[in-house]
C-alpha cells in the first residue's frame, strides 16, 4: 500500500508514465523465444537458456528466482490497491495478465522447468514448489474476495490456477515429485473444481504442446478430459 501510495502521489502529470513494469518487461522481452524470427509472431514461447542462466547465476541461495516470483506477484498486489481507480486499474492489470500468461510459457519450457523448480533434488524441488504455491495463495484468497471487476473475467485466478497445475506436473514429469497443489493454495468446492477440471488439463496440455492453447483448442481440451 505504501508503495501504491508513493507512486500515485509522485506521478501527477496527466501524462502519467508510471505504468512501467521491469518485470513485465523483463519476461516480455529479455526472456523471450523467438526474438530472430523475421516473421511477426506472437509471443508464444520463452528463450529457456536464458531463463536457465538467470537462475544459475545465484547457486547458493536461489535468490535469483525468489526475487523474480515474489515481483511477479507485486504486479498483481496492485491490482488490488483501492488507491488505483478507473484506467489505473485497467493498465495494472494487463501488466500483470501479460506476467502471468508469461509464466505459462515458461513452465511449458522443460529446460526453464528444471532449472526453477532444481529437478535434480527432489528435497529441493519439493522445498521449491511449496514455497512458490503458498506464496502465491495469499493472493490467490484476495483474489477471491474481489467484487469491484478489478480482475476483469476472472483472469489473473485463472493464470494462477494453471501456472500451478503446472507447477505440479513438471515436478512430477521431470522430478517425481508429488506436491499437493489443492492443500497448499487451500481449494475447495468451486476452486477446487476449477482446477482440477479447468487448470489440470490445460497444464498438461500446455507442457505437451510447449505452447499456448488457442481459444479453439483450449475448448476442445477441456470438452475432451471432462467428458463424460
Amino acid at each position: 500500500t505504501e508503495d501504491a501510495n508513493f507512486i500515485v502521489q509522485n506521478n501527477s502529470h496527466p501524462r502519467r508514465v508510471y505504468h512501467c513494469c521491469f518485470t513485465h518487461w523483463i519476461m516480455m522481452v529479455l526472456f523471450r523465444g523467438q526474438r530472430t524470427s523475421r516473421a511477426n509472431t506472437p509471443f508464444n514461447r520463452v528463450d529457456g537458456g536464458r531463463i536457465q542462466a538467470y537462475v544459475q547465476a545465484f547457486p547458493d541461495d536461489g535468490n535469483g528466482f525468489e526475487i523474480w516470483w515474489t515481483a511477479a506477484l507485486q504486479a498483481v498486489r496492485l491490482i488490488l490497491e483501492p488507491v488505483f481507480q478507473g484506467r489505473d486499474v485497467i493498465e495494472n492489470h494487463q501488466i500483470a495478465r501479460d506476467v502471468w500468461s508469461g509464466f505459462v510459457l515458461v513452465f511449458a519450457s522443460t529446460r526453464a522447468s528444471e532449472a526453477i523448480l532444481l529437478t535434480h533434488d527432489p528435497t529441493k524441488c519439493r522445498e521449491r514448489a511449496e514455497w512458490m504455491l503458498t506464496e502465491l495463495q495469499e493472493i490467490l484468497a484476495r483474489l477471491w474476495e474481489v467484487t469491484d471487476g478489478r480482475d476483469r473475467n476472472e483472469s489473473i485466478q485463472g493464470y494462477f490456477n494453471q501456472v500451478s497445475a503446472m507447477i505440479v506436473a513438471q515436478c512430477r514429469i521431470l522430478g517425481n515429485v508429488d506436491i499437493d497443489a489443492p492443500r497448499l493454495l487451500k481449494l475447495e468446492r468451486l476452486t477446487l473444481l476449477m482446477y482440477t477440471r479447468v487448470a489440470v488439463p490445460l497444464a498438461e496440455e500446455t507442457i505437451r504442446k510447449k505452447k499456448l492453447n488457442d481459444n479453439k483448442k483450449a475448448t476442445d481440451v477441456l470438452k475432451k478430459a471432462n467428458r463424460t
